[in-house]
């Protein structure tokens, strides 16, 4: 089975976070992209799940920090 990849946007509008947040997440390495020689930035099926997860957590308040220890588990 081929795992699927997700463009950004796709991401975004899926688990309802903005690409800025997104970003954000990649950045403190949260979420690990998969990207493609044209420099886009895919997320697989993993990290959306992953995406999802952190936005459950933001709606209930959390910060950051902890939302990174929540997925670290």
């Amino acid at each position: 089975m081929n795992p699927k990849f997700y463009s950004i946007e796709e991401a975004s509008k899926i688990s309802a976070l903005s690409i800025d947040v997104i970003k954000k997440f990649i950045k403190l390495k949260a979420i690990i992209p998969v990207e493609n020689n044209h420099k886009d930035i895919k997320i697989s099926s993993y990290g959306l799940n992953r995406l999802k997860m952190i936005s459950e957590l933001l709606d209930k308040g959390f910060p950051k920090d902890e939302i990174i220890r929540e997925l670290d588990k």
